[in-house]
Parts: structure tokens; sequence; C-alpha cells
């Protein structure tokens, strides 16, 4: 296990929280929701592919989860790369 946002996902993970991961690399983020599933033993735990240094991209991503109405409580964000001015 290494990354903050993964450590920060397993642990809410592991207090029975629903988690959304948002994922740029479908591979990487698919292992990790495994990873997280397993030693959580929580199943709660969905992939979302977005690539956040694009705003096009993240915009229709709040679109659709905005969409579904699912609750959302806490955001935890692992962002290296900024957005141009």
């Amino acid at each position: 296990m290494k990354g903050i946002g993964k450590i920060a996902a397993l642990e809410c993970a592991k207090r029975r929280a629903h988690v959304y991961m948002v994922c740029r690399d479908e591979k990487r983020g698919k292992e990790a929701q495994e990873e997280i599933i397993r030693e959580s033993k929580n199943s709660n735990v969905e992939l979302h592919l977005c690539d956040m240094s694009q705003p096009k991209d993240v915009f229709a991503f709040t679109k659709q989860f905005l969409q579904s109405q699912k609750p959302l409580n806490v955001i935890s964000t692992q962002q290296k790369k900024r957005f141009p001015n």
C-alpha cells in the first residue's frame, strides 16, 4: 500500500464508508480498488475514471455524479497537477 489517497480510501473503507475512488488510470485504479476491498472487507468501493487535469473531464464527471444523487460527505484530493490560469 502506498500513496496518501489510497491509504485514506482504505481507512474510510475500514470504517464502513461507501468510497468513491476517482482515478485517471483504469488499470491502476482497478488494482487499488481490489486491494482496498480485500483489505477492508468492504465491497462498497466504487471506481470512477476521470482525468482531473482536464477541466472538461472534471465537469462531465461532476455532472454525472450529481445526477446520481449519491450522498457525498467527505472529499480527499491528492491532485498533483494544477489547472492552467
